[in-house]
């Protein structure tokens, strides 16, 4: 698969088809609220595909580097933890938002978090610096003939060393100390203009701030600034980020060569910069607009970019990983309903958990027959009457996951909607409108399949298909009547809730 690839796609898209063990750095800066017709459930779901899919793109000396909101560095965490293990958290940076004159509202952060996971914990780590603060910078408050800053320090240790303590040019040291350097070390100094002869002919080393080490920077980076022509190139986005910061991100965790992956890359400032310091890269968006001011970008850079270079196509059946392999071995949601479908996919049948392969359709005569919708509204009823569950419709009982498309296609002419309303319809008729807020339906893709995903809360009242009514035992569906019935419905419901 080609590097410096821009496609314009949902980033699970993407990362599907990025070979495995390829990745030096994956950045990660996702959706952080849910879109209108999904829930936090689903964003969280999301979270865990791209991890997931991001942890068999990497290297073995690999780092993930995670864009957070404070509300949501909990959950992150709790996903990365499942996924790269708890082990692999390396560490976490605070990046500081730069206020503008206007108050803020009260108690609204002011920061957002990178968070940073390791592959197998043989990760390389360069440790970023800053410039100097203006109170550091006074310091140096000499210049020379050719206006360089200087400050001027000690040539003296605070430690009685013999050999270090000779005569130097009628000067010696007193009592306890001694010189820092040797005598023939002293007098190439001197002669390099790098000592001042103070009163008393008392002689200090220069020390230029333009040769001073950067000093190292925390764990809180406030002191990066967005340029206003790097947010007029971005689109003047409200969430862009400098690429001051992707660089000292690269630099932190790359070297030259390295790849880097950016499935979320917006307006692309960390591919930018992956290329103004030569590294390769994969970059998406599902924005096309994005994508147009990404290639904007590259072309307005200083780096020879070609376009024949860049692809912006990916290879439509070059899929690398599957989802449902790489979840499987993750541990279930103690609640069945947040757990995430590729999961459960993998799982056996339970007390809160059952697979149909079709609504209504019988897969060997190809014609719909009532009693597998029966079957359908029996699990609905006993979770309903038991402790809740998730019923998936288009997975086989060996966890096969055929879909729901050949009953689609034979039954409902390809529409989703009239499947979804089809089944709507069975409930009203046979189970009743009042358990509706309880039942929640929607269909999700998994892996090239779609399944329908029907998460069930247990009811405060009894349940019945008709005149009978039944109950989740293990992976099974029991009908009870008689005294059994009876008194099950004593013992599950109140007198006032019956």
């Amino acid at each position: 698969m080609k590097t410096r690839l821009l496609a314009c796609c949902e980033s699970i898209e993407l990362l599907k088809r990025i070979p495995p063990n390829s990745v030096n750095l994956a950045y990660i800066d996702p959706p952080w609220i849910a879109a209108q017709t999904e829930s936090h459930h689903d964003l969280l779901a999301l979270y865990l595909h791209t991890a997931a899919l991001c942890k068999a793109s990497l290297t073995e000396e690999g780092v993930i580097v995670w864009h957070a909101v404070p509300h949501l560095v909990s959950d992150t965490r709790s996903v990365l933890d499942r996924v790269f293990e708890r082990d692999h958290f390396e560490t976490e940076f605070v990046l500081k938002r730069r206020q503008g004159t206007q108050q803020p509202k009260f108690l609204t952060p002011g920061h957002s978090n990178l968070i940073v996971y390791s592959k197998t914990g043989k990760f390389h780590y360069y440790s970023p610096t800053r410039a100097l603060l203006e109170g550091e910078q006074e310091r140096f408050n000499k210049k020379d003939s050719a206006g360089r800053c200087y400050r001027l320090d000690s040539l003296l240790t605070a430690m009685n060393r013999p050999s270090m303590s000779f005569e130097w040019r009628g000067q010696t040291p007193p009592s306890g100390r001694s010189w820092r350097y040797s005598q023939d070390r002293l007098e190439q100094l001197a002669e390099e203009l790098r000592i001042e002869f103070g009163s008393g002919n008392v002689p200090r080393l220069k020390r230029y701030m333009d040769e001073s080490p950067a000093p190292p920077l925390d764990s809180v980076w406030d002191d990066l600034v967005l340029p206003p022509a790097e947010r007029a190139a971005a689109g003047n986005r409200p969430a862009q980020q400098p690429i001051e910061l992707a660089e000292r991100i690269l630099n932190a965790f790359t070297k030259v060569g390295d790849t880097i992956l950016d499935p979320y890359c917006g307006t692309g400032t960390l591919i930018v910069a992956a290329e103004l310091l030569n590294r390769q890269w994969y970059g998406a968006d599902n924005d096309p607009a994005a994508i147009e001011t990404t290639l904007a970008r590259l072309h307005s850079a200083s780096t020879g970019l070609d376009e024949p270079i860049i692809s912006t196509e990916i290879e439509p059946f070059d899929v690398q990983h599957r989802l449902s392999e790489l979840l499987k071995s993750y541990k279930v949601d103690h609640d069945p309903h947040s757990a995430d479908t590729h999961i459960l996919a993998k799982r056996d049948e339970s007390k809160v958990l059952e697979f149909k392969q079709t609504l209504s359709l019988d897969l060997r005569t190809r014609k719909k027959e009532a009693h597998i919708g029966t079957a359908v509204l029996k699990t609905v009823a006993a979770f309903l009457n038991s402790d809740g569950g998730t019923l998936l419709i288009g997975v086989a009982d060996n966890n096969e996951v055929p879909g729901i498309e050949p009953e689609l296609a034979e039954l409902f002419g390809g529409n989703r909607d009239k499947f979804l309303l089809h089944f709507k319809s069975l409930l009203k008729d046979n189970i009743g409108a009042e358990f509706y807020p309880l039942i929640d339906q929607r269909i999700v893709l998994l892996d090239d399949a779609r399944v329908m995903r029907v998460d069930v809360q247990p009811a405060q009242k009894p349940c019945f298909v008709g005149d009978d009514f039944y109950v989740r035992t293990n992976p099974a569906t029991d009908k009870l009547q008689g005294p059994t019935l009876i008194k099950y419905v004593q013992q599950r419901f109140s007198d006032s809730q019956q």
